[in-house]
């Protein structure tokens, strides 16, 4: 999976990820406030901001969806990222909304990326994994392989995965929450983001 950066957009007033990601450099976890963001208006560190937060950026800033899509306004923040877990560029989205499948919008738009790509959700109720039949087994076992690796105990195939259901044609793999710290947001090993390519 390959995304081209269309044209470098300004942040602006947007701060959707001083909220959802978390900054190690200040000790914040994801899902809580930034102190230094003020809605609306943008970070008040931005020139000095921290690595973490200056190696990143959504897709939107990078060019993709429209204006109206930044993500304060459409409360979905769209990442191109290479998971540990992986090893492979994964799509993430960070949903603002902890009840998003609610959301007619956004379950379809889920419900469309995950049929053809593995993805990765992220919302305050929890992280999950949505892949497809032939790449659920490969996800899980990469997981389980990055765990050992680290002296973790493997997740047992039944406790992550459901079964396909008729409105979710693919696997879904729930993360426990000691697990997502593991794999997310490691302070020693950070997610590293794919570099857009054309």
């Amino acid at each position: 999976m390959r995304l081209e950066v269309l044209q470098e957009r300004e942040c602006g007033g947007c701060t959707e990820c001083c909220h959802s990601l978390g900054v190690p450099e200040f000790g914040k976890k994801s899902q809580e406030a930034c102190r230094f963001a003020v809605c609306g208006k943008g970070c008040t560190v931005y020139r000095v901001r921290p690595k973490s937060c200056r190696t990143f950026e959504c897709l939107w800033k990078q060019g993709w969806f429209s204006e109206a899509e930044r993500p304060d306004q459409s409360g979905v923040i769209f990442v191109l990222q290479y998971q540990h877990a992986t090893r492979r560029p994964t799509l993430t989205l960070y949903m603002r909304d902890a009840n998003w499948e609610q959301s007619p919008r956004l379950k379809m738009l889920v419900d469309q990326l995950s049929a053809s790509d593995t993805i990765v959700v992220n919302s305050p109720a929890g992280h999950s994994i949505l892949a497809t039949e032939s790449e659920a087994e490969i996800v899980l076992a990469n997981i389980n392989a990055f765990l050992e690796s680290r002296g973790h105990e493997p997740m047992a195939d039944a406790a992550m995965r459901q079964p396909e259901t008729a409105d979710r044609p693919g696997p879904v793999l729930h993360i426990r929450e000691n697990v997502e710290a593991i794999l997310f947001n490691s302070k020693a090993e950070p997610v590293e983001h794919a570099a857009a390519s054309p």
